[in-house]
C-alpha cells in the first residue's frame, strides 16, 4: 500500500518525486493541540497533534474541489494534481488514513494529520517542485508511479473506510487540456453540472486555482 506525508525541503535541490520545494525558510509553529507549517513558496497547512483528532470524517465532509488531468505546459506525469477542501462546518476534516484511489486501481493513503475547515484547500500532486509541476506550490507529493488520472475518462474517490466523495468524468466534462475542472458547490454533488473550467493562468500558463478558492466557486455555506 503506497501512502504520502508531507515532505518538505527549502529548495529542489537535483530534483526527484515525493518532497515538497519550500523555496526557501519552512517554519513551524504549535500551540499544543496543533502544529502548522509554511513555506516561503507560500504553501502552508495546519495538521492535530496526535491527542486531538477531529472525529471521523462522514460522506461530504471532504470533497475534491479541483483537479488538474491533462495540463498542457508540462507532463501529465509532473503536471497533475488533485485540491482538497473540508466541508464539515462545525469542526475540521483529517486527512490522515484517507484513500485517495482512481478507476484502475492506482491508490495512495494520506499518512498525516493535516487538517482543513470548511472551505479550507490542500493540493496533492504529481511532483512537488513548482519548477517541474508547472508552477503549482502542492502540500503533498504522491508516490511516484502510485497514481495517474486518465485525460478523458476516470475516477477520483475519496475513502475512509466510507465512500466520502466520488467524481467520475468522461470527455464531455469541464478541465479540457490545459485546464482544471472546478467544483462550483462545495456542499453539492461531485457531478458534471457542478463543475467549470479553470480560467486563471497559474505558474507556466495552465488554468486552474490551485490552493485558491475557485474562480466558479458558489458555495454558500449551510445556505
Amino acid at each position: 500500500e503506497d501512502w504520502t506525508i508531507p515532505v518538505w525541503c527549502t529548495s529542489d535541490g537535483t530534483g526527484g518525486y515525493g518532497f515538497i520545494d519550500g523555496g526557501g525558510t519552512i517554519s513551524l509553529t504549535s500551540d499544543g493541540s496543533t502544529y502548522s507549517v509554511s513555506s516561503a513558496n507560500g504553501s502552508n497547512f495546519t495538521a492535530h497533534c496526535d491527542t486531538s483528532a477531529p472525529p471521523s470524517s462522514t460522506p461530504g465532509d471532504l470533497v475534491v474541489s479541483e483537479f488538474m488531468r491533462n495540463p498542457n505546459k508540462v507532463s501529465d506525469t509532473d503536471g497533475e494534481w488533485i485540491e482538497l477542501a473540508g466541508a464539515r462546518i462545525a469542526v475540521p476534516v483529517s486527512l490522515k488514513g484517507v484513500e485517495v484511489h482512481d478507476g484502475s486501481g492506482d491508490s495512495f493513503v494520506i499518512q498525516s494529520s493535516i487538517q482543513l475547515q470548511a472551505g479550507e484547500l490542500s493540493v496533492l500532486a504529481s511532483n512537488g517542485m513548482p519548477s517541474a509541476n508547472g508552477g503549482t506550490n502542492p502540500v503533498l507529493a504522491w508516490p511516484s508511479g502510485s497514481f495517474a488520472l486518465g485525460n478523458t475518462s476516470d475516477l477520483i474517490e475519496l475513502d475512509n473506510g466510507v465512500v466520502l466523495d466520488s467524481v467520475t468524468w468522461n470527455s464531455n466534462w469541464p478541465g479540457a487540456s490545459g485546464a482544471s475542472a472546478e467544483r462550483m458547490d462545495l456542499e453539492d454533488m461531485g457531478t458534471m453540472s457542478n463543475f467549470a473550467n479553470g480560467v486563471s493562468a497559474y505558474g507556466l500558463g495552465d488554468l486552474g486555482t490551485p490552493g485558491n478558492v475557485n474562480d466558479s466557486d458558489t458555495t454558500s455555506w449551510g445556505g
